[in-house]
């Protein structure tokens, strides 16, 4: 399918899809498949409970050959046909995420539980005739009578910074084996070809960008809290002895709020504080046998995450929800998928 430059001989459109038809021939030619996934061969992701429900079977087969009708028409070197049939079964995990409908309280207007982590009431007010009675509520609404002029002048605060997506190093390697044997197996069958192909990945984390901090009206409000001197950002668990659990992955203290309408000194992304480095290494096998002339049997097998590594997402860094600031919630990496594939073809 083309979608987009085309040549003259289409003009203009939205897609042009080419059709490669093949010739038919005196003999019949076809083929089965089957291609298999399913989470009882998958390892359980770091932070689930159990194993996502995978359930994907794709199946089908071809036949082709000379059209043929005994005592009425002999198709040979004339008339031709082509069969084709393909069936997905696919049971994907579920996605996404529950949305919270308004209780039954809440819908006759009794807000008396609306409270937040800590069992403190969540004020609820009109913005249409209330005053917001606090000036950190009002960041950003409404100036303070002291803010300063609506100019750039008062922003001074100069840092040193890397960008968000910047890996220090990266390494990839792919191996690549293949090899034709023509040996007869005490099965019947003959050993005709084999195939090992490996990708390994290997890089050196992101830095890690801290937020917090008031609101001010620029930039949509965001900001950057200030750097305490002398207390180290990273806590001292080295990464192969980091529990999730139990520990954090940045420290708090090291960080304090900025003076209201100031930027923090913080760079927008750590210089020398990285999230976790990515190491991956898939593998596929592929083994062709012959059954007899012309009939042949293949079967491949695709393992991801091979070592089932686990690779931790990055830490909360948000520095106005002190309780989950430095703490790691979730994988960044997808935990062991193994899949089969059967194919036949005469």
């Amino acid at each position: 399918m083309q979608n987009t430059l085309f040549s003259a001989e289409f003009g203009r459109g939205l897609g042009v899809i080419n059709y490669t038809l093949r010739s038919g021939t005196n003999r019949f030619h076809g083929g089965l498949f089957e291609f298999l996934r399913n989470d009882k061969l998958d390892a359980r992701p770091f932070f689930s409970a159990m194993r996502p429900i995978t359930r994907l079977n794709e199946y089908g087969g071809n036949i082709g050959g000379p059209v043929l009708i005994p005592k009425i028409y002999n198709g040979k070197d004339r008339t031709f046909f082509n069969l084709n049939y393909t069936c997905l079964r696919n049971r994907p995990p579920i996605s996404g995420s529950l949305a919270r409908l308004p209780t039954t309280e809440f819908r006759q207007g009794n807000f008396a539980n609306h409270t937040d982590n800590t069992g403190v009431m969540i004020p609820i007010f009109d913005p249409n005739t209330t005053t917001c009675p606090t000036p950190e509520r009002a960041t950003g609404l409404a100036p303070w009578p002291s803010s300063p002029p609506a100019d750039n002048s008062w922003i001074t605060t100069t840092v040193a910074s890397r960008r968000a997506s910047d890996s220090a190093s990266r390494f990839v390697l792919d191996v690549a084996y293949v090899g034709q044997r023509g040996l007869r197996l005490p099965s019947g069958l003959e050993d005709i070809n084999q195939q090992i192909n490996g990708i390994q990945r290997y890089s050196s984390g992101v830095p890690i960008s801290v937020t917090g901090g008031g609101a001010i009206p620029l930039f949509n409000g965001g900001n950057r809290p200030s750097i305490v001197s002398g207390v180290a950002v990273r806590t001292n668990v080295s990464g192969a002895e980091f529990d999730p659990a139990i520990r954090r992955y940045l420290d708090a203290a090291a960080f304090t709020q900025p003076a209201p309408f100031t930027f923090g000194n913080a760079p927008p992304a750590l210089r020398y504080v990285r999230n976790f480095g990515q190491m991956n290494e898939d593998l596929s096998l592929l083994k062709s046998f012959r059954i007899r002339e012309e009939h042949h049997l293949q079967f491949r097998a695709e393992f991801f995450n091979i070592f089932n590594r686990v690779i931790f997402g990055g830490p909360s860094a948000n520095l106005n929800s002190l309780a989950n600031f430095g703490r790691i919630s979730g994988q960044s990496n997808s935990s062991r998928k193994i899949q089969f594939g059967l194919k036949y073809a005469f």
